[in-house]
């Protein structure tokens, strides 16, 4: 669940913002309000990196998909609106379709699927398309080839491009 948040957080517009060892799986032991709390609460557990190396390995790979693409990072409201769309096709689905090659992408088009329900089927643009993400995990992809419709699991998020 927690990837799934994050991975919404960082393939949206705007500026991301994680919370310090979210890559770890950092624990604060239900302390919703850590300022005044010990360093037992607030420290950070290395071991955690190691315990947790596919969800660092997630963040890793989240972080550079939205480094590599300006896509994922416009820069203002305008460039928002003129490149970007979003729909909602059912409960739990919003689709986000951006226009990578008119903001300079090396990915002409890009759809983003975030589904928060069960196993979602979106039918595709025509052509073919390459998985980025699906599972919510950037290795996942690996460019794979998809035309006519991918199925986006549910509680993930699925990104889509075109070169």
């Amino acid at each position: 669940m927690q990837m799934f948040a994050n991975g919404i957080v960082l393939t949206s517009q705007g500026i991301p913002f994680l919370h310090g060892g979210v890559e770890l799986m950092r624990d604060k032991q239900e302390d919703h309000n850590s300022y005044q709390s010990p360093d037992a609460i607030n420290q950070y557990y290395w071991q955690w990196k190691i315990d947790n190396a596919d969800v660092f390995a997630y963040y890793r790979d989240a972080i550079a998909l939205r480094r590599a693409h300006p896509a994922f990072r416009l820069t203002s409201w305008d460039a928002i609106n003129q490149h970007m769309t979003s729909s909602r096709p059912r409960y739990g689905v919003v689709v986000n379709r951006i226009d990578g090659a008119a903001v300079g992408d090396s990915w002409s088009e890009i759809i983003v699927i975030y589904n928060s329900a069960d196993n979602y089927t979106h039918s595709l643009p025509a052509g073919d398309w390459k998985v980025a993400m699906e599972k919510s995990d950037p290795a996942a992809g690996n460019g794979r080839v998809v035309s006519g419709s991918v199925v986006a699991e549910g509680t993930a998020v699925t990104v889509l491009y075109r070169d």
